[in-house]
């Protein structure tokens, strides 16, 4: 019995260091960085930056979910629709 419980350890350990670590740092990097995309609302260029993190989480859970964390349209369009996530700039 106590070799079970350790190759059960062994492999979410395994999984845990190369798969969910390489997810969530290949997300963060991607996401982390601001990107000039068009507003659809406004029909102007925005700097848009992502929520690096929660894009991340829901990476590694098998979904990944996109938020706006910053927008420089912001506040003026704070309640937008976050259409500009659908950009091709933000697909990995």
């Amino acid at each position: 019995m106590e070799h079970f419980v350790l190759v059960i350890l062994s492999v979410l350990a395994t999984g845990l260091f190369f798969v969910v670590v390489p997810m969530a740092v290949l997300m963060l990097w991607f996401y982390w960085k601001p990107r000039a995309v068009p507003c659809a609302a406004a029909g102007c260029p925005a700097n848009v930056r992502v929520d690096a993190g929660h894009a991340s989480w829901t990476a590694v859970i098998g979904r990944l979910n996109l938020k706006v964390a910053s927008c420089s349209l912001w506040p003026g369009r704070r309640g937008c629709d976050q259409s500009c996530l659908r950009d091709p700039a933000f697909k990995v």
